[in-house]
C-alpha cells in the first residue's frame, strides 16, 4: 500500500507543477493573508473535478500505511487531512513560481472535501474488517478494482454530474434521436464492449451480490439518467451499444465471455484510436512527456478523456488477469497492445503517438496487483492491532 501512496503523492506533485517553468519573483509583494483567505477565486469547473478526485486516492491509501494505525481511527484521519491540507497548500504556493499556473486557496478547500471523501472510504472499510474479520477469507480477488473501475465508468457516463430537471434540457439530450437518427458503427463496437465488460463486472462482483436482474436496471437507470445531466446527450449509437452487450452477455457460453470480451475491447481499442485520424502532412514525433495531454487545454474535457481511459484500460488488465492467471503477465500483454497503438499512429502519421498511454496503464496494473493484497494486508494490520491491545491489558 505505501508504494501506491508514493505514486499517487507523485502524480498530485506532477500535475500541480506541470510544466515546471519556474521562475524567481518577490514574495514580499505578495500579500499572502489576503491571498490566503480570499476564497473566492478564479477556479474551472474541471479543476474543480481533478482537484476532488486526485484526493480520494491519496487519503484513501495514507490512512491504510499511516503510521499510526495502532491508535483511533480519530487520529489517523486528523494526521491524514493535517498532512493532505499542508501538501495541497504547499503545492499551491509553489504555483507563484509557475507563470502558466493560478495559484487558488479555493483549490485547496476543493481538496479537502477530497480527502474527507478518502477517509470516509477508508474507514467504511477498515471498519467493515475490524467488526467482521471472517469475512477477510471470502473478500473476492479483485472486488476492490472491480468497484474502482465500476465508479469510472459511472461517473464517465454521467459526466459533468450536474443535473438539470428541465424540459429544455431533456430535449436537447434526446436531440440526436430525431429527426435525422446517426449511427456511428465503429463508435458502437467500442461503446458495446465497454457496457459489456461494465455488465460483466457488475454481476462478477460477488461481494455486493448484485443479481443479473439488477445489473440490467443499473444500465437502464444510467442511460435514464443521463437525460437530466447538463451537457450529455443520448443517441441511437449509445442505446445500440448497451443493448447489444446485454444480450452478448446472455447469448455467449460462459465460458467464452471473457475471451470474446477481450478480443472485442481490443479491436475496438484499435479502431477507436485509429478512425477519422487524418493522415498528416508531416511525420510524427513521439510526445516524450508523461500526461502532458491531460495537463493542456480544457481539464473538464481531459478529465472527461482520462476516466474513458481509466475504465478501458482497466478493463483489459482485470479481464486479461481473469484469463492469465498472473496480474504481472496481464499488464506485460495489454502494455503491448497499447504501445503497438501508438507505433501505428507513428508509422502511419496518424494522429500523435503519446506516452500517457502506456504510462497509465503500467500505473493501473501497479494498482489492481496492490489491490489484490489489500485483504491480506487488512487482516495483518488487524492482528497486529489485536496483539498490541492484549499486550497493554
Amino acid at each position: 500500500m505505501r508504494s501506491l501512496l508514493f505514486v499517487v503523492i507523485s502524480i498530485i506533485i506532477y500535475g500541480s507543477l506541470f510544466p515546471f517553468n519556474f521562475v524567481a519573483i518577490d514574495i514580499t509583494q505578495v500579500a499572502w493573508f489576503d491571498w490566503g483567505t480570499e476564497l473566492e477565486q478564479r477556479t474551472t469547473n474541471g479543476d474543480i473535478l481533478s482537484n476532488f478526485l486526485t484526493f480520494i486516492p491519496f487519503a484513501y491509501f495514507a490512512f491504510l500505511v499511516n503510521p499510526l494505525r495502532q491508535n483511533s481511527f480519530f487520529l489517523r484521519s486528523l494526521s491524514v487531512l493535517i498532512f493532505g491540507l499542508v501538501l495541497a497548500y504547499t503545492l499551491q504556493v509553489a504555483q507563484f513560481f509557475l507563470p502558466s499556473r493560478i495559484p487558488t486557496v479555493a483549490d485547496v478547500i476543493i481538496n479537502f472535501w477530497g480527502i474527507c471523501a478518502g477517509i470516509t472510504c477508508a474507514l467504511l472499510v477498515t471498519y467493515n474488517y475490524q467488526k467482521n474479520p471472517d469475512k477477510v477469507s471470502a473478500w473476492p480477488v479483485y472486488s476492490s478494482a472491480l468497484t474502482m473501475l465500476i465508479a469510472c465508468w459511472v461517473i464517465y457516463r454521467l459526466f459533468p454530474l450536474f443535473p438539470e430537471f428541465s424540459l429544455d434540457n431533456i430535449i436537447t439530450s434526446l436531440s440526436p434521436l430525431w429527426p435525422e437518427l446517426a449511427f456511428n458503427w465503429v463508435e458502437c463496437l467500442y461503446l458495446c464492449c465497454l457496457w459489456w465488460a461494465f455488465f460483466s463486472m457488475l454481476v462478477k462482483d460477488q461481494w455486493n451480490n448484485i443479481q443479473v436482474s439488477h445489473a440490467v436496471s443499473i444500465v437502464v437507470g444510467i442511460l435514464i439518467v443521463e437525460i437530466f445531466i447538463q451537457h450529455n446527450v443520448v443517441d441511437l449509437t449509445d442505446l445500440i451499444a448497451a443493448s447489444l452487450a446485454i444480450v452478448l452477455f446472455f447469448c455467449l457460453p460462459q465460458k467464452f465471455q471473457i475471451p470474446s470480451l477481450l478480443i472485442g475491447l481490443v479491436c475496438a481499442y484499435f479502431l477507436h484510436e485509429l478512425q477519422n485520424l487524418e493522415k498528416l502532412e508531416t511525420s510524427v514525433n513521439v510526445n516524450w512527456i508523461p500526461l502532458k495531454t491531460y495537463l493542456r487545454g480544457s481539464m473538464w474535457v481531459n478529465t472527461h478523456d482520462f476516466l474513458e481511459k481509466l475504465f478501458l484500460f482497466g478493463a483489459m488488465l482485470f479481464f486479461s488477469t481473469v484469463l492469465l492467471s498472473r496480474i504481472l503477465l496481464a499488464t506485460l500483454v495489454c502494455l503491448l497492445i497499447v504501445i503497438s497503438v501508438e507505433c501505428l499512429q507513428y508509422l502511419l502519421n496518424l494522429g500523435h503517438a503519446d506516452i500517457s498511454d502506456p504510462l497509465i496503464l503500467l500505473l493501473l496494473g501497479l494498482v489492481l496487483g496492490k489491490l489484490e493484497s489489500l485483504p491480506l494486508y487488512l487482516e495483518e494490520n488487524h492482528l497486529r492491532r489485536s496483539c498490541s491491545s492484549e499486550l497493554k491489558a
